[in-house]
């Protein structure tokens, strides 16, 4: 292998998930040591069996529950009174707006019933031992029986396809989130296991098709996850042939559960399909684990190409399409219009509700852009005068349409797109959209209240910096007239230069504790005199300054 930086290394960093850094599943990524359910919980021919008994138990409306819980993200009224800097960091959680759809009651059931199908021929040495003596006695004294049980021949795949941005690979990831990653097996019931099972596996196939690159970063996720070799082991001049037995072979010693290949249309390209078709059919045949294959639609039409198509879907193919009006895209919509954090509530949510589903195409990723975008908008304008045409301080039609124009038209062809309903289109142009719409809200144009914010913010500081260096000219320590001028700005930010001045030789006459206790009548009025402070004061300060001590104050000249 290669220096610790190979171009090789570099090129395999995106094919692994980074389970860390995701945000569905950043929690997942450490292995976890194996506590087993009762065997009752499970069928019988479950019910012996380590690799599933270490398995959450399939309880589909729990697990349901649990991801409705899990995803749900709250909000509180209190919110639309937030500052104006919270409410905008706020804006980030609409991007975590996850919903439940039927989908995920498919993927549920399927992964489930797959992992069991799977583990359901595991044992362990002494029990295979045990089991196969007794056979064996029993044949001897004329009882015949058969050694093995028969098995599946073939592996189970079940494909996701979607176009991209209505949510395929987030509703994997959502259902991945119930289950754990990597199951640590030290013995059971007394016997020695020492297996690390991999239960589920999530690489993503590379931009340029590579199925070479696909099949070392399967084995980069072994080395990333759980500590192993296997890249450098094969090295770097490994043929495809001799990576496809590496990549069985230690798939199988793992235990793997699932194998989730993300973005396959990839490596369906022309010029990557047979090795593509060659290492899947591998796999299939190996039963070396089962796997789910996340794609665009036409990868359908490739995987009915395999000899063993028959194989491929046996389970049914989950399709997610975009969505139109009916329960989903209320489901939908309600949790993504719940992020609102304009000051008032939205008066004509079926309004906005249909709206956001035309200008989004259905699509849940626009329609969270674009939510985005109109919060953004409104918050940025809500103090603003003579805004024509919009209802400042909530979110309506008029608001939303202007955000999706400003924010999607910056994507050419986007808007049209999603005029036409054209989800290709759409699909091709959702990341640019996605990147664009990133680049728009850190770089909108100044408006007058951030030209004021910034205008107020340098009188703030010209007012802390001028009352530092009088203080200090009157003999002051540095660090005692920067703790004079915060306190008063803090305490009256509303006072002028002089003022402040004033305030803060008041207080250091006063001590800071006295004076914020009491503030009389007539050094609120020279507050608002604007009259500078008398010169006299300047030169008695500075000469107590010298002595190091305070020098008591006729409050006749106040």
């Amino acid at each position: 292998m290669g220096s610790p930086r190979s171009k090789k290394q570099l090129d395999l960093q995106e094919i692994p998930l980074n389970v860390p850094g995701d945000p569905i599943l950043g929690r997942c990524d450490m292995a976890i040591e194996a506590i087993y359910r009762p065997s009752n919980t499970e069928l019988q021919e479950y019910a012996d069996n380590p690799l599933i008994l270490a398995l959450p138990e399939f309880r589909r409306q729990e697990i349901l529950d649990s991801m409705t819980k899990g995803f749900k993200l709250g909000f509180t009224a209190q919110s639309r009174s937030w500052r104006k800097e919270m409410r905008l960091l706020a804006l980030a959680r609409i991007d975590r707006v996850w919903v439940l759809l039927p989908i995920h009651i498919q993927l549920v059931d399927w992964f489930h019933i797959a992992l069991r199908s799977r583990y359901v021929h595991f044992q362990t040495t002494e029990t295979i031992k045990r089991i196969m003596q007794s056979t064996y006695a029993s044949i001897q004294r004329g009882r015949y029986k058969v050694f093995s049980a028969p098995r599946s021949s073939h592996s189970e795949c079940m494909p996701v396809l979607a176009i991209s941005g209505v949510g395929k690979t987030t509703a994997v990831k959502m259902v991945l989130s119930t289950l754990p990653m990597i199951i640590t097996h030290k013995s059971y019931k007394g016997e020695w296991l020492g297996v690390q099972q991999a239960v589920w596996v999530f690489v993503t196939c590379p931009h340029n098709g590579s199925v070479r690159s696909l099949l070392l970063g399967i084995l980069g996720w072994f080395d990333l996850y759980i500590g192993t070799r296997y890249v450098a082991e094969v090295g770097d001049q490994a043929v495809s042939s001799m990576l496809v037995e590496k990549v069985i072979m230690v798939l199988s010693i793992h235990y793997t559960g699932i194998l989730v290949i993300d973005e396959i249309h990839n490596s369906l390209k022309s010029a990557n399909r047979t090795d593509l078709i060659d290492f899947l059919t591998n796999i299939f045949n190996a039963s070396c684990c089962n796997f789910v294959v996340i794609g665009s639609p036409e990868v359908e039409k490739e995987l009915k190409r395999f000899q063993t198509r028959r194989r491929v879907g046996s389970a049914g193919v989950a399709k997610l399409a975009p969505l139109r009006d009916g329960p989903d895209w209320k489901s939908v919509s309600d949790a993504i219009m719940e992020q609102d954090f304009q000051r008032r509530a939205c008066k004509d949510k079926e309004g906005v509700r249909k709206q956001l589903l035309r200008r989004s195409a259905g699509m849940p990723a626009i329609a969270k852009l674009v939510w985005k975008l109109t919060q953004y908008e409104g918050i940025f304008i809500e103090d603003a005068k003579g805004v024509e045409g919009i209802a400042l301080g909530e979110v309506t039609v008029e608001l939303l349409d202007t955000a999706a124009d400003r924010g999607l038209g910056l994507v050419e062809g986007m808007l049209e797109a999603i005029a036409k309903s054209d989800y290709r289109k759409i699909a091709e142009l959702t990341g640019a959209a996605e990147d664009a719409v990133g680049a728009y809200l850190e770089s909108m144009p100044v408006d007058s209240e951030q030209r004021r914010a910034i205008e107020e913010s340098q009188i703030r500081v010209e007012k802390f910096i001028g009352t530092v260096t009088y203080l200090i000219d009157l003999g002051v320590r540095r660090i005692d007239a920067e703790r004079l001028a915060e306190t008063v700005i803090a305490e009256n930010p509303n006072l002028d230069a002089n003022a402040t001045v004033r305030r803060a030789i008041f207080l250091m006459e006063k001590g800071v504790d006295e004076a914020l206790r009491t503030q009389p009548d007539d050094e609120h009025q020279k507050s608002s005199s604007g009259a500078r402070p008398n010169p006299s004061r300047r030169s008695d300060a500075q000469s107590d300054g010298a002595r190091g001590r305070k020098k008591p104050r006729q409050k006749s000249g106040r």
